[in-house]
């Protein structure tokens, strides 16, 4: 069994670390591969495999630096009590991707695409972009896809490194000083997902663009040659400058739908086949939100989008948009097979009864808008003792 555990800063800078179970020494061992983040294009971060215990350490390979993040963090703010936490969350580490033998992964430090032998750790090819590469590659039928901060989306042969193609995502090579380098105008800062198009054709989707008002540029493109299938470059103009996508983070997938989590907004949904804008999601952290929601981060699980906030993790109707199947606690969620979530919180991990939990969770968020309302009563009340019994009834 291979289990790839991405890279988080520490002391002695930051260390890439892939562990084999104890019997994982012969090739001949099968294990499953895990192609892109979280293993599919709904991000459900599961498989079937089975791990065998115990695990033990066989190599590591320590970067020259910690990841250097593209965005700053709310810097511990707080809000009617709550403290903010970093939704734009995609290059926290140097994520992976695990494909046969060999270990797939970029580097914002360096700005390079790695190629490593998964028993041995050693390096069999990189490849050199012109800037970060912040997001884990895609691995589709011998080929590697990336994005870079340098404005283009790569194509490379996973064999050797070889390039393939490469297409300049934004419209031009304008440059831009970015976190104390020069960065593309439009960077690549979302995954390529690459999934089979209406003739079965492989395509890859990607975006460029992190300034809505400025133009983000949306990519659909032959997965073999780079070839444009449809672009989409008109977002905020067709909206007279309300539509707030900022593409950054992993795109997500169903046979008909493209969910493209949005900055610190919530996910825009567009047709797979045509790029037509299908809905921008809403929600009020106030009331049915729930907290603040949207960020880099999200999964398709039960015909739902499961979208990461600052305090929960909401689900959104993939149909419709609207909110009300459940509000998850946790920073981070797998989802596997019918009715098990894993969710984790930064201090445990907990299995959840997903079914169970989303209806729980409803109640309570009931119960939390009534709170709600009271306490906006309150604020304008003569009679605020007769409001406070009715709040501590609902509590």
């Amino acid at each position: 069994m291979k289990i790839p555990v991405s890279a988080r800063p520490g002391a002695a800078g930051c260390a890439l670390v892939f562990l084999l179970a104890l019997t994982g020494l012969a090739p001949a061992l099968h294990a499953e591969d895990w192609p892109t983040y979280m293993r599919d294009n709904s991000r459900l971060g599961w498989t079937t495999e089975q791990l065998s215990f115990p695990l033990t350490e066989q190599w590591r390979v320590v970067s020259v630096a910690a990841p250097e993040k593209g965005n700053t963090g709310p810097e511990n703010r707080i809000i009617e009590k709550k403290l903010l936490r970093h939704r734009i969350t995609f290059d926290d580490a140097f994520h992976v991707a695990v494909v046969g033998d060999r270990v797939f992964y970029g580097s914002s430090v360096d700005h390079q695409v790695r190629c490593l032998e998964l028993v041995s750790g050693n390096e069999q090819w990189r490849f050199t972009t012109g800037g970060a590469v912040r997001l884990a590659p895609t691995v589709h039928d011998g080929k590697v896809y990336t994005g870079s901060d340098d404005g283009f989306a790569y194509c490379l042969d996973a064999s050797d490194g070889r390039l393939i193609w490469k297409r300049r995502a934004g419209p031009s090579p304008e440059m831009i000083l970015g976190r104390g380098e020069m960065i593309s105008r439009w960077p690549v800062r979302t995954g390529i997902l690459v999934a089979p198009g209406e003739d079965e054709k492989a395509l890859a989707y990607f975006g460029a663009g992190i300034f809505p008002h400025e133009l983000v540029v949306l990519h659909a493109v032959d997965a073999a040659t780079g070839d444009v299938h449809w672009k989409i470059d008109n977002i905020s103009q067709e909206s007279a400058g309300r539509n707030d996508l900022s593409p950054q983070g992993y795109f997500l997938a169903n046979e008909d739908l493209l969910v493209i989590p949005s900055g610190r907004s919530l996910p825009a949904v567009l047709e797979r086949a045509t790029g037509k804008s299908v809905r921008k999601m809403r929600a009020s952290w106030r009331s049915d939100g729930g907290g603040v929601v949207g960020g880099t981060q999200a999964l398709l699980a039960d015909d739902q989008i499961y979208v990461w906030g600052a305090h929960h993790i909401l689900a959104m109707s993939q149909e419709t948009g609207k909110v009300g199947f459940g509000w998850f606690a946790g920073h981070q969620m797998a989802v596997a097979g019918e009715n098990d979530a894993f969710a984790a919180n930064g201090t445990q991990v907990v299995r959840l009864d997903r079914m169970g939990y989303a209806e729980w969770s409803r109640k309570k968020h009931a119960l939390d808008m009534e709170l709600y309302q009271l306490n906006r009563k309150l604020r304008g009340a003569k009679d605020r003792d007769a409001i406070r019994v009715e709040m501590q009834e609902v509590g």
